[in-house]
């Protein structure tokens, strides 16, 4: 705790990733960030970020995936009094399956289209013909 009493924005976002279960490594992969920066926000190394818009960026975005209010914790970064930061339970985000990958789904489109294309050709070149020519009449 800090000496006015209120847990630091480093704490708070530490205590919420703890209390979903998220680890050190996965906050850093979701957010895109280095394992060392995720460990400098929760010491509030805020410095070691570069400068104080990055700091706040990585903050804002940190909190957003731990389902905490940005700004309670921007205010505090910035020294300002404020009541702890509100918890808004979010769903966790589902898994993403192999089966939806866009990959798979081009893959299958193209294989689908290696494999029809030649049978349709195929039947087309060796069909009779079955509608007869036309025949003119004559005049």
């Amino acid at each position: 705790m800090s000496g006015s009493g209120l847990a630091s924005v480093g704490q708070i976002l530490q205590e919420a990733r703890e209390a979903q279960g998220i680890t050190l490594d996965n906050a850093a992969v979701r957010l895109r960030l280095m394992h060392r920066q995720v460990e400098a926000m929760e010491r509030d190394d805020f410095e070691s970020l570069g400068q104080p818009v990055f700091a706040r960026g990585f903050v804002r975005n940190y909190a957003r995936l731990l389902g905490l209010v940005p700004e309670s914790l921007l205010a505090r970064m910035d020294g300002a009094p404020t009541e702890p930061a509100a918890f808004v339970p979010t769903e966790p985000a589902l898994p993403r399956s192999w089966l939806t990958s866009p990959w798979l789904i081009l893959s299958l489109l193209g294989l689908l289209l290696v494999v029809a294309v030649p049978v349709a050709l195929y039947a087309w070149l060796n069909s009779d013909g079955e509608s007869a020519p036309m025949r003119r009449h004559p005049p």
